[in-house]
């Protein structure tokens, strides 16, 4: 637990040092994110979302470099020296935490890969999971129970012909509401 609190302390020593300034950013956010949240929490939970697959993908990259450099250490041909030692040192490395520091990044090009990959991550995000705002559902009902109208619905056969549009079979659809029309006046009579 003492390893947490250590690894803590800067962000506790951060959070005393500058108190105030976080106070009063929340005493003007929280309203604005209240007033505004249909917009805002979709958004903030897009941008978390996004934030768990790219540290994913740093982890991946991380363990993809140490487990590369390792392998290569241990399978060469002349893997140790007379003394024991390797006879090529891999120092590969990327950081785990401090990712924006780009000379902890050895050798320099894993940043610029590390890049592909995040842009690579963002285009998949942005194709396959796009965010969206939640809307009322448009009620289909009126207070009174009844069903509300589509404005211009067409009747009967009419119906028909503008639900599928298809004019090869329209005379038979007429003829077909001709028909019963007559059925219904003659039952009429």
């Amino acid at each position: 637990m003492e390893f947490y609190l250590e690894l803590l302390n800067p962000v506790f020593e951060h959070l005393a040092e500058y108190k105030i300034q976080y106070i009063g950013g929340a005493a003007i956010g929280l309203p604005f994110l209240y007033f505004s949240r249909k917009y805002t929490v979709p958004l903030i939970l897009y941008l978390l979302e996004i934030s768990v697959y790219l540290s994913l993908m740093h982890g991946v990259v991380h363990l993809l470099v140490l487990v590369t450099a390792w392998f290569k250490v241990t399978s060469s041909m002349k893997a140790l020296r007379p003394d024991g030692t390797p006879s090529e040192q891999v120092d590969w490395t990327t950081p785990l935490f401090s990712f924006w520091d780009r000379s902890l990044y050895e050798p320099a090009w894993l940043l610029y890969m590390e890049a592909c990959f995040v842009v690579i991550v963002l285009v998949v995000v942005f194709r396959y999971r796009p965010m969206s705002t939640q809307h009322k559902p448009k009620p289909r009902y009126n207070p009174d129970g009844t069903p509300i109208a589509k404005k211009d619905k067409k009747q009967g056969a009419e119906d028909y012909l503008h639900k599928y549009r298809r004019r090869k079979y329209a005379d038979e659809v007429r003829a077909e509401d001709e028909r019963l029309k007559r059925l219904e006046n003659q039952r009429r009579k």
